[in-house]
């Protein structure tokens, strides 16, 4: 990992596409400015990934959705895990939102 100037962990170095699991959700390059989120997807034999877009409502770009891009093996430049959530105490939302359900299949 890379440390910013303030000593925070700020980025971790993309993996070979070749190590890209096929049992988890990972971020991916796919020669987009920015990863996407990706998954293997075995009936298609490609990689699976949510790629945001913008559609115009009443002239403005504001319609915002994700949409499932499939890629063939070839398309991955590199991937890296997803970051890790830490839960924060927060006692100002105490009882409001209950745990987010484990994804046993995701891992």
């Amino acid at each position: 990992m890379m440390d910013s100037t303030d000593g925070a962990k700020c980025c971790e170095a993309w993996r070979i596409p070749e190590t890209a699991p096929k049992d988890c959700v990972f971020l991916a390059d796919v020669g987009y400015p920015f990863p996407l989120v990706c998954a293997w997807n075995g009936p298609s034999g490609k990689w699976c990934c949510a790629m945001i877009n913008v559609m115009p409502v009443d002239g403005k770009f504001d319609d915002t959705y994700f949409e499932n891009e499939f890629l063939p093996l070839y398309d991955l430049r590199g991937w890296m895990p997803l970051p890790e959530i830490v839960e924060v105490a927060r006692p100002d939302l105490e009882g409001e939102h209950p745990p987010a359900p484990h994804n046993a299949a995701l891992g």
